[in-house]
């Protein structure tokens, strides 16, 4: 993947893979990738908050399993936050389990992982800088189901202890943020068009000084015009922290995958 939104050319995604799950269960995996730290599937158009806080972009080495749908990975990458005075050296990983079932029209899939410095994230390492007092952890949960025209998407990322007050404050302490989301989906013929509605109310905890609102409403349409041809529409409305501003803001896209 490449990214040019800032006007300048950068690699936003670059992997290499070796192995064959089909005959061996074990891989690898070695480049630039989304950490796999938190797995934030969503029906809407707006990436959840749980992407939001917790998404990490960084080159990494991954070592992964898959059979009889369990799966499992542990990683290693340097990042960009560190604390003062220590080594530019390979020293933040984490790991996952997972495991899917599929059964006829019916789908279960359920995981957790675990991060040894959330502040690696891009939406919290945007908001405290490159040096840190100290790392503060963090581990996700999710479940995604499915039955018949219904759908269920559950996830919660949450940091195992607090950030110091200098970094990142609640209620003049230092804060413990987490985040969920939570949506419920459901498909159906809309004129002969393949669609889905959807509502989903999310939420966050001590991330006001991330400019995060505390909870969030949404509505979502998403009818399938023609191959790989989508329209979406998305209705949100975000409660802020006592001190904000409550938006409501209304998304129309027209996606196209090739």
């Amino acid at each position: 993947d490449v990214d040019e939104s800032d006007g300048d050319f950068s690699v936003d995604g670059a992997t290499i893979t070796l192995g064959n799950i089909e005959s061996y269960p074990f891989y690898f995996t070695g480049g630039r990738m989304v950490i796999p730290f938190g797995v934030f599937e969503t029906h809407m158009v707006s990436d959840p908050l749980t992407l939001e806080m917790a998404e990490t972009k960084d080159t990494a080495a991954l070592i992964g399993f898959e059979k009889a749908g369990f799966s499992a990975t542990a990683y290693l990458f340097n990042g960009s936050t560190a604390k003062a005075g220590d080594d530019d050296s390979i020293d933040n990983g984490g790991a996952t389990v997972a495991y899917t079932w599929e059964n006829n029209d019916a789908s279960l899939s359920v995981g957790a992982s675990y991060i040894n410095d959330i502040s690696e994230s891009d939406g919290i390492s945007d908001a405290i800088g490159t040096t840190l007092v100290d790392e503060v952890a963090a581990y996700g949960l999710y479940l995604n189901s499915a039955i018949g025209s219904y759908s269920v998407i559950a996830e919660y990322v949450a940091a195992s202890d607090s950030f110091d007050s200098s970094e990142l404050a609640h209620n003049d302490a230092g804060a413990k943020p987490s985040t969920w989301n939570l949506e419920a989906g459901y498909s159906f013929n809309l004129a002969n068009y393949e669609s889905t509605i959807a509502i989903g109310y999310q939420g966050t905890k001590e991330a006001a000084d991330l400019d995060m609102p505390e909870d969030r409403l949404s509505l979502g349409l998403s009818v399938g015009l023609a191959d790989n041809t989508s329209l979406n529409l998305e209705w949100a409305h975000d409660q802020a922290y006592t001190g904000g501003n409550d938006s409501d803001t209304v998304t129309a896209q027209l996606a196209v995958e090739f």
